[in-house]
């Protein structure tokens, strides 16, 4: 080989070796990068009858924060409440027959994810979690619980709040103690239904009167209600929303009534409060059939609400007031009953449906930043609340063997 040929074959070698390097010190920078990242779980699923609705929100919310600055942990909870995890989920076809033999099954460790197995191996250490479950012990406050055990911060609302307002009975009370109208209201409890059918119909008109809403107090997405015009048909009506829990809230129906939503969420030390919206029904009550199953076609809406003077004013107000002066947290839908000129509140969403990113923008890139402010408030308000459990010493002072309980 000539000296020209052998230092030719020379700065080959050496470019090869340097375009390795950088390779090695581009993965390495990457895989750097990734380490300093926050791990954001974004739980969706669970047992509920809005298990489906939920696996749609909990995709949608995966998607759209991937451009942002986390590693992201899907978190499937299935009907039985096991966790599960895998790359595909961010897919909503994975979840569909076979496909979910690749899940793996996980389990909270404190704070960190692990395997499921005879020998526990840490998947990650959870930063934050995004709680997507619609409906069911999720919605109700099983989530949140779940994350304040393990100290995790969670970007929505908090385990109480969840709790009361996931029961439209429940949260009557809490909302007439701040002094916001609703509409005239009664409860059904199956026990008391079941054993005097006759009796507890004609108390529900001897109090509101036909036509009335009759819906599951503790479920959304419009699962089992139904508007009864006589006796005949709340017997019938209180059949089905008896499929799905044991307590029924029974509303006056408002002839004229329009839904108006309006949303809410804390970033930056400030609330921020949407525009009015008006799902539009061509039905008595907004049905679960035309929010969800309507040919694939976007649900139809007015945004936004074109409203008489100053309602639209009063409904923002009312939501500001009570993400407020409830402490809320998180994204939050307030929903409304408007007749007239006279504003109603109706029910608060914990986990709105696709977290109701488009009553604050069109466009995926601004939702993903919105989510990424929701994540970052909640772990600057851990970052806040330090938590320390002193010993009381109680333990400690016991006699050997035990002690006695008090009497």
């Amino acid at each position: 080989m000539s000296v020209r040929s052998a230092q030719g074959a020379n700065r080959q070698k050496s470019l090869a070796d340097n375009e390795k390097k950088k390779a090695g010190n581009k993965r390495q920078n990457k895989k750097e990068e990734k380490q300093r990242q926050k791990t954001v779980a974004v739980l969706f699923g669970g047992p509920s009858f809005e298990h489906d609705i939920s696996v749609l929100t909990g995709v949608f919310v995966l998607n759209i924060l991937k451009r942002q600055k986390y590693n992201l942990l899907p978190v499937y909870i299935d009907r039985e409440g096991d966790f599960y995890t895998s790359p595909e989920m961010f897919d909503v076809g994975s979840f569909s027959g076979e496909k979910r033999a690749s899940f793996t099954k996980i389990l909270f460790v404190r704070g960190t994810v692990c395997r499921f197995g005879k020998k526990l191996k840490p998947i990650a250490r959870v930063d934050c979690a995004f709680n997507c479950c619609h409906g069911g012990w999720g919605e109700g406050g099983g989530v949140a619980a779940l994350m304040r055990m393990y100290d995790i911060p969670l970007a929505s609302p908090d385990a109480a709040l969840s709790g009361v307002f996931m029961d439209k009975v429940l949260s009557k009370p809490l909302i007439a103690g701040m002094d916001i109208p609703f509409v005239r209201y009664t409860a059904l409890e199956e026990g008391d239904f079941l054993r005097d059918e006759a009796g507890e119909a004609a108390r529900v008109e001897q109090t509101l009167g036909f036509p009335v809403i009759v819906k599951p107090a503790r479920l959304g997405s419009s699962i089992g209600v139904s508007v009864a015009h006589d006796r005949r048909e709340l017997v019938e009506a209180a059949a089905l929303g008896f499929a799905f829990d044991e307590r029924l809230l029974v509303e006056e129906y408002l002839p004229d009534k329009r839904d108006i939503n309006c949303a809410a969420y804390a970033a930056g030390g400030e609330i921020h409060v949407s525009e009015c919206e008006e799902p539009l029904s061509k039905e008595e009550i907004l049905s679960f059939r035309e929010k969800y199953l309507a040919g694939g076609k976007t649900r139809k809406s007015t945004f936004p609400a074109v409203l008489p003077e100053g309602v639209a004013e009063q409904i923002k107000e009312y939501t500001r007031r009570i993400y407020k002066e409830l402490n809320f947290s998180g994204m939050v839908r307030a929903d409304y009953l408007v007749s007239g000129e006279k504003v109603y509140f109706s029910e608060m969403n914990t986990v709105p449906g696709s977290l109701s990113y488009y009553l604050f923008t069109e466009k995926f890139s601004a939702a993903g930043e919105l989510f990424a402010s929701l994540i970052e408030e909640a772990m600057r308000a851990a970052a806040r609340e330090k938590k320390v459990y002193p010993s009381t010493g109680v333990l400690s002072a016991l006699p050997a063997g035990g002690a006695k309980a008090p009497r």
